[in-house]
């Protein structure tokens, strides 16, 4: 009825709102270390110590990535959540055992 389908939409919309905060303070947080690594990266280039450039230019590729898939996930999972919202157990496992990984 119209009872359950307004509260569907108001969930729906409360749910969005719960997800913002979840993708602004893990981009927040990679990039304020991006932005160190980058700075220290740039030390170590002045100071020309190669072997611990090399291993920060890894470490920064690899938040780089982490921080990419942490959007598409949370893209996928939104996406999940509101296109079939009867269907979201059978992937939910997917995402909780991405979050584990990546945190």
């Amino acid at each position: 009825g119209i009872v359950s389908s307004d509260l569907e939409v108001f969930l729906g919309f409360i749910s969005l709102i719960l997800l913002f905060p979840s993708v602004v303070i893990p981009l927040g947080l990679f990039w304020w270390i991006c932005a160190c690594l980058t700075k220290t990266i740039q030390k170590l280039k002045l100071r020309q110590q190669e072997a611990k450039l090399e291993l920060y230019n890894k470490i920064l590729i690899s938040l780089i990535v982490a921080a990419i898939m942490t959007c598409l996930m949370i893209i996928m999972q939104t996406g999940v959540s509101i296109i079939d919202s009867d269907q979201v157990w059978r992937v939910w496992w997917l995402f909780t055992a991405f979050w584990f990984m990546v945190f």
